[in-house]
């Protein structure tokens, strides 16, 4: 049987102990390879070796061992898989414990307790004999009577697959009732995409969002996204710049810019560009809706310094004219009571228009949130053919209506595309303020597809994406393909896998089904 110890015998290091010859100096521990990838297993190995941590065998025989040592394996499962019990004897100082310990103290920087990671297995289990510390050879474990234990909540390895070694390949909504959906939701994705660096990419990021918004630079702006989420998918923290030199993709330059932020907790470039002038002015004249970055670029470089200058400017486009013009009321934040009005509005000119067809407000409106940017309308037609050509009538009906301004160019219409978009301004009635809409139709095939995108928000969708290319497909608002060849080089299947609602895209994906309103990452 697994050795329980006393009480007293399940030693924990002090959570505020923090060592200065090495974090897991003096810790001995055994990896069980079982539900966890190879590839962050060896990073968690060699992490742990670095810092002072010994390594041993599965094999290794701990009859009459007095040491304080630590078996690390996924879940209770992966421990009747790994280990030979029968080594075991009545090691009186031995834990088990899940491999979020290792994540943990590396994230932390601190040798944490044991105890909120520590893996249990009783009698009743079926794990292990009752009568004496070996398992039965006879019978062998009863897996079909297995009980999986809260701690399988979260997967090392971020891949489900790891569960299936579960006997009955329990459901990971069924592991702890007392998870909500969006803990148990995040647990998944967050072990997919872990956060250990965050404090170095975000700056990487914000650099990388001012090449492509403001300094219309895309090859910058993507070699610096490109790091930062090299760094996002590390699975351990970060201590040195030494750490990160060899990592394809990040020359001397990027080595050196890592370097600062773990020294001075900043970037001295991204303070720089923040304060420039021609930053701050080029970021005014892109946040005019019709405005990109490269048209803000060339007004720049004609000499304007302020929206009183563009407006004068011929280059124009009429679609900037208008933004220009309703440049402050775009600006404000929209109440959700005003953003309930608008859909409402626009349903009833539906209902009128085209009988049958749905309608949904998305964005932030849908995850519940207390204001909005803009508004996003999301259309389709159960019937598969009534949404073709739909747009065109719409916009016209709420054009009548005097709901829409009337817009150069604001939408496009096209029977073989599987989404046709109108992008405008708004203004109900009744108010003062007028708004930026959205307004996008889907054929009923694509419609749940566009219902996750569209919710959002921005950080879930990138981490379901990231989840779904691992488990190889592609997902976009458009469907679910499966990838054909390398994850990397291989081509996305042109037909999607069926999916008739959300929870049947997160299902297909192995995630916990989130409302809308656990959508706010």
């Amino acid at each position: 049987m697994i050795p329980q110890g006393s009480k007293n015998s399940r030693r924990k290091p002090d959570s505020t102990d923090k060592l200065t010859d090495g974090l897991f100096s003096g810790v001995l521990a055994i990896f069980i390879e079982t539900g966890v990838s190879r590839k962050r297993l060896q990073v968690w190995q060699r992490r742990f070796e670095d810092l002072g941590g010994t390594i041993l065998t599965a094999a290794a025989n701990l009859l009459g061992r007095v040491d304080q040592i630590i078996i690390l394996a996924a879940h209770e499962a992966a421990l009747s898989k790994g280990i030979n019990f029968d080594r075991l004897g009545s090691c009186p100082n031995l834990n088990f414990v899940q491999f979020r310990w290792v994540e943990e103290c590396l994230k932390d920087g601190t040798l944490l307790s044991y105890e909120p990671f520590l893996l249990s297995a009783s009698q009743d289990e079926h794990i292990l004999s009752t009568d004496d510390s070996r398992l039965d050879a006879q019978s062998g474990p009863q897996s079909d009577q297995l009980y999986v234990t809260p701690a399988l909540a979260i997967v090392p390895d971020g891949d489900l697959r790891a569960c299936s070694e579960v006997v009955n390949e329990k459901r990971y909504d069924e592991v702890s009732e007392e998870c909500t959906i969006d803990t148990k939701f995040k647990a998944i994705c967050e072990d997919d995409m872990p956060d250990y660096n965050k404090h170095i990419s975000r700056p990487l990021l914000e650099l990388s969002e001012i090449y492509s918004d403001v300094l219309a630079d895309e090859w910058r702006s993507l070699t610096y996204r490109k790091v930062a989420n090299k760094l996002d998918r590390l699975p351990y923290q970060i201590l040195s710049a030494d750490e990160v030199k060899n990592i394809q993709g990040i020359g001397k330059s990027m080595v050196d810019k890592i370097k600062e932020i773990l020294c001075t907790g900043q970037l001295q470039k991204l303070f720089n560009l923040k304060a420039s002038s021609q930053v701050q002015i080029m970021q005014q004249f892109a946040s005019v809706w019709g405005i990109g970055p490269k048209h803000a670029l060339k007004l720049y470089q004609a000499g304007h310094r302020s929206l009183q200058d563009i407006s004068e400017d011929q280059t124009l486009s009429p679609m900037a004219r208008v933004g220009l013009k309703y440049h402050y009321d775009i600006a404000l934040r929209i109440p959700q009571s005003e953003v309930s009005e608008a859909g409402s509005f626009v349903r009833h000119v539906l209902e009128d228009l085209c009988p049958g067809a749905s309608i949904i407000v998305g964005g932030s409106y849908r995850r519940g949130n207390a204001t909005c940017g803009d508004i996003d309308l999301l259309i389709t037609h159960p019937d598969g053919h009534s949404h073709k050509g739909l747009l065109g009538r719409l916009v016209t009906k709420l054009e009548e209506a005097q709901f829409l301004i009337t817009c150069p160019n604001p939408f496009t219409e096209n029977i073989t595309h599987k989404v046709n978009t109108y992008m405008g301004i708004c203004k109900l009635p009744q108010y003062t303020h007028h708004r930026r809409i959205d307004i996008k139709i889907y054929p009923k095939q694509a419609y749940a597809f566009a219902l996750v995108y569209f919710t959002g928000n921005d950080v879930l969708n990138r981490r379901i994406r990231y989840l779904a290319k691992k488990k190889g497909y592609k997902l976009s608002d458009q469907g679910l393909f499966l990838r054909v060849g390398d994850n990397k080089t291989g081509m996305a299947s042109e037909v999607s896998i069926p999916c008739e609602t959300e929870e049947e895209v997160f299902q297909k994906l192995g995630l916990p089904y989130p409302e809308p309103h656990e959508r706010n990452w």
